[in-house]
């Protein structure tokens, strides 16, 4: 019987946040704020919420400064600390990624994930990509825990419905329905229109892996550490998880997104960063937020409100 027991997480955090700039020539994507308080915060929180107390943080070394990533750093520290001072079992470790010389950044998401292999020989455990979060639209919870329920000892991934214009660059997946869940039996990630159309046929919508949460399980790393360059000459998650399904002959599963339950917050350009933090239930707490960044940042993103709203300073 597989092991079923998801004991650690990794969060996706090095990467250079192109679509976030100039905002992140300041900070990594992953301490924008979503409300008040730093993305990192919430990956974090929800992790302890889900009941896993061992995360590690793939991120990139303190003297990166063209991303501040020594900001992130700190901020990762200073917080275990003061976890620690309610729970001595919570643990936070940074794993350092590094620039690919020829890519000029870090090789991609499978790459990051690769990067924490000594820390994750034996255990089944959950990917959390740093720009993304999906939230129960009532109340705030995570869709960590319900996501961690379906898991049996295959490659679980959360999914949702996408056009045509947003599958190119997605990971896009064949499914078959089976109850509650998408037996997925291939995988591509961002496929070019003509892919697309070739290996998932001329539709209206497709499934895609979204949200980006992945529970991976002991063998999963291994794929991971040997995939190959795909995209944009990056090694990519979903391209792993194909191999999987083709070499072990296992489907992997898919859990859709209830819209009408869940909502699947994605921050990883400037527009929908603004979008999101400017609803009317969210400005309030953004606008305390950005007065606690230094001068130089807040008018950087003072600007890029103007930009988009064309309404006065927060």
């Amino acid at each position: 019987m597989a092991d079923k027991k998801i004991g650690k997480a990794v969060i996706l955090a090095a990467g250079n946040g192109s679509h976030l700039l100039p905002i992140t020539n300041f900070i990594p994507k992953t301490m924008m704020l979503y409300k008040d308080k730093p993305l990192m915060y919430y990956h974090i929180n929800n992790l302890l919420y889900a009941g896993i107390k061992d995360i590690i943080v793939v991120t990139r070394k303190d003297e990166d400064n063209n991303y501040a990533f020594k900001i992130q750093n700190d901020y990762i520290k200073t917080l275990e600390k003061e976890l620690n001072n309610y729970d001595k079992d919570i643990k936070i470790n940074l794993i350092y990624q590094e620039n690919d010389e020829k890519i000029k950044k870090p090789k991609g998401p499978a790459a990051a994930v690769a990067a924490a292999a000594d820390m994750l020989t034996n255990s089944n455990y959950i990917v959390v990509m740093g720009d993304n979060l999906v939230v129960d639209k009532k109340s705030g919870e995570s869709f960590i825990p319900y996501l961690l329920s379906k898991f049996d000892g295959n490659v679980v991934v959360s999914t949702e419905l996408v056009d045509e214009k947003k599958a190119q660059s997605c990971g896009i997946i064949k499914t078959r329905k089976l109850e509650d869940i998408l037996e997925i039996y291939e995988a591509k990630e961002k496929p070019s229109k003509e892919c697309l159309i070739d290996k998932f046929g001329e539709k209206e919508r497709y499934d895609a892996m979204g949200g980006g949460l992945y529970i991976l399980n002991s063998r999963s790393t291994g794929y991971m550490k040997n995939v190959l360059d795909g995209t944009n000459q990056e090694k990519h998650i979903t391209d792993a998880i194909n191999d999987q399904i083709i070499k072990e002959g296992k489907t992997a599963h898919g859990i859709e997104i209830d819209k009408t339950k869940y909502e699947s917050l994605d921050f990883g350009r400037i527009n929908n960063w603004l979008e999101i933090n400017l609803r009317p239930e969210n400005i309030s707490a953004f606008t305390l937020g950005i007065k606690n960044y230094d001068t130089n940042l807040r008018d950087i993103v003072n600007q890029e409100i103007l930009k988009f709203k064309g309404s006065k300073r927060v």
